[in-house]
C-alpha cells in the first residue's frame, strides 16, 4: 500500500514528511494577531530538515490540488491551496470559508495556523524579532516560584490581563 501511495504522489510520506519534522513543538495565541479563542492558535515546528519538508509539502500541495480540480466539474468553484509571498516566505493556504488552514516556513521553523494572518504573525514573531513570554515579568515570576528548571511542557495565562477581554465570551 505504501509503495502504491509513493507511486501515485511521487513522495514517501514517512521518510519525505513525517520523519522531517523535529520533536520540538510549540503552540501559542497572540491575541494582538488574531484575538484571543482557539482559532488564533500558532503551532510551531522546529524541523529536522525544514527546506526538504517545505519542498515535500509543497509537491504534496500540487497533487492535492491537481486531485481537487480534476474531480471538481467544469462549472464548479475553485477550491485550491494558494500560494502567497510576505517578505520573501511562502505562504501557503487553503482559501476556503470560515478557516483557512495555512502554514509556512522560515529560519528551520515550520508554522501553522487557522488563518494566513496567525502564520504570518507568527513568521515575524521568529527568530525573537520581537519580545517573547520570556520578556514578560508576570511569566518570569510564575516560573521562578516553580524552580525555573526544564520543563517539556508549560501553559501561561496571564489571566489579570486577559480575563476581562474573555468574561463576554464566557457569559
Amino acid at each position: 500500500m505504501q509503495a502504491q501511495i509513493r507511486d501515485c504522489i511521487g513522495l514517501d510520506l514517512q521518510k519525505d514528511v513525517f520523519d522531517l519534522f523535529g520533536d520540538e513543538w510549540a503552540a501559542y495565541q497572540d491575541p494582538m494577531a488574531a484575538g484571543q479563542g482557539v482559532l488564533g492558535y500558532a503551532v510551531v515546528n522546529r524541523a529536522k530538515d525544514a527546506p526538504k519538508l517545505e519542498v515535500s509539502l509543497t509537491k504534496l500541495e500540487d497533487v492535492i490540488n491537481s486531485l481537487v480540480k480534476s474531480a471538481m466539474g467544469p462549472n464548479a468553484p475553485t477550491i485550491e491551496i494558494e500560494r502567497t509571498k510576505i517578505e520573501g516566505t511562502t505562504l501557503h493556504h487553503l482559501a476556503v470559508p470560515l478557516v483557512s488552514p495555512s502554514w509556512a516556513v522560515k529560519d528551520g521553523n515550520i508554522y501553522f495556523g487557522l488563518y494566513p494572518q496567525v502564520v504570518e504573525a507568527a513568521v515575524e514573531q521568529g527568530g525573537g524579532a520581537k519580545k517573547s513570554i520570556l520578556d514578560n515579568p508576570e511569566f518570569q515570576a510564575v516560573r521562578k516560584r516553580l524552580g525555573g528548571g526544564e520543563a517539556s511542557g508549560i501553559g501561561f495565562a496571564n489571566l489579570p490581563q486577559t480575563a476581562p477581554d474573555g468574561y463576554q465570551q464566557m457569559l
